[in-house]
């Protein structure tokens, strides 16, 4: 199994697309995470008014993250009528695996059609931080094999002995 737990920061937004008609954006982010077994966990964070610039500052923890799948990062601008999604990013669990621990790390949005970073930026992006652990119930298991010892120290619990 590739359970993980994660641990994740959603500092801010950086030069969101303009996306009403008299202000800038009305910005919030949804944090969709896979979960083992097919299914997700959403996560929302508040809504910054009239900002290309939201700090949100959101913490989440989860687990059970399936590990083989990335999340998904969705912006959204709320209106009175319909809220409208303006930018996704994709976060690759893989790598963040793999490197342990994001600090700070920017990642590039994607606008969706219609939509530019704000003022000729060359581009949107969030800033996150992250860390991915093999969950507990994945280590109780792989502890119990002595087959699977090199994979634990391979997550940064080699200092635990049996």
């Amino acid at each position: 199994m590739n359970s993980l737990s994660l641990n994740l920061t959603l500092h801010c937004g950086r030069d969101l697309p303009k996306a009403d008609l008299l202000s800038s954006i009305d910005a919030y982010a949804v944090v969709i995470v896979p979960i083992i077994g097919g299914q997700t966990k959403t996560f929302k964070t508040k809504c910054v008014q009239d900002d290309p610039n939201p700090d949100w500052e959101f913490d989440l923890f989860c687990t059970d993250v399936d590990g083989t799948r990335d999340c998904l990062v969705e912006i959204w601008d709320e209106d009175t009528l319909r809220n409208e999604k303006v930018c996704t990013a994709i976060l690759s669990l893989v790598e963040l695996k793999s490197s342990g621990t994001w600090l700070g790390k920017h990642i590039v949005l994607k606008c969706l059609s219609g939509f530019k970073p704000f003022k000729g930026a060359k581009e949107c992006c969030i800033i996150v931080s992250a860390s991915a652990h093999i969950s507990f119930a994945d280590l109780t298991r792989k502890i119990t094999s002595p087959n699977n010892w090199k994979e634990i120290q391979d997550f940064g619990f080699g200092h635990f002995r049996i």
